[in-house]
């Protein structure tokens, strides 16, 4: 693992951040080239939640195939490739990314080994090009589905991780829920003692501003629940990000219920 950065932006860097308008966000070549910078400063405990993507999957080896090398897994914006690197350095194999960001992909390609293969797409690719049966063994979702604006959209893409993960997989979720003003005041303390102005806290959340919609956390844990997840636990929390580790059942789609 190399580990990120955490500093303040440059002062061109910043004053573009600054003189962006409200829902300006965007995943453009200027945020790809300094993502590692972003995620270390905003996100909380960004290296820990990888690895603990990574142990969470270690663990259920057993139940969805045994051998890592074997396990075919998906990292759901994948952004510039740091979840998919950390699967790699662990002996795991078939692993592969998906971002509708090409920026970040061609990111994302300089950091990894050639031949990892990473889709350019807002859907869901399949587990194999060659096997229409094949099904995903692990689903990483971190910090992502909160970018899908429509709850039923948002909704339609936990229902077709499931459906595309083999009985037994697991999915790793990762969203920033809703924060009450203390949760929010204490998550922009840590974003200060990362070395963010706070000039790019308060640009940051204007041009994210319809963007990124949360949730309550509950939301979540009944979506998971209504398209069949068999075992929802809270792995991680912290300032209103939480990451759920929910299993599918080893008897596959038979417990799917209609939302």
């Amino acid at each position: 693992w190399v580990e990120l950065e955490a500093t303040g932006l440059g002062a061109d860097e910043e004053n573009d951040l600054i003189a962006g308008t409200a829902g300006g966000w965007v995943f453009d070549m200027k945020v790809a080239k300094r993502f590692d910078r972003e995620a270390s400063c905003h996100i909380p405990d960004y290296r820990e939640v990888i690895n603990l993507s990574v142990d969470t999957v270690i663990r259920s080896a057993e139940m969805v195939g045994g051998c890592r090398s074997q396990l075919r897994i998906i990292d759901i914006g994948c952004a510039t490739g740091n979840t998919i690197r950390a699967f790699l350095s662990t002996g795991f194999e078939l692993v592969s990314g998906v971002d509708c960001s090409p920026s970040m992909l061609d990111q994302a390609r300089e950091k990894l080994p050639d031949g990892v293969a990473l889709h350019c797409d807002t859907r869901l690719p399949p587990a194999s090009a060659n096997d229409p049966e094949a099904r995903y063994h692990a689903v990483i979702a971190n910090w992502t589905l909160i970018f899908i604006p429509e709850l039923a959209e948002r909704l339609a893409y936990i229902r077709d991780i499931y459906a595309n993960l083999t009985p037994g997989g697991v999915l790793v979720l990762t969203e920033k829920t809703n924060q009450d003003e203390a949760v929010r005041g204490m998550y922009w303390d840590f974003k200060r003692r990362r070395g963010v102005s706070e000039e790019e806290i308060q640009a940051k959340a204007r041009k994210l501003q319809g963007v990124l919609t949360t949730q309550p956390a509950s939301w979540y844990d009944s979506a998971l629940s209504d398209v069949g997840f068999e075992s929802i636990s809270v792995a991680w929390a912290r300032y209103g990000f939480v990451t759920f580790i929910a299993r599918k059942s080893t008897g596959g789609d038979s417990t799917v219920r209609s939302s």
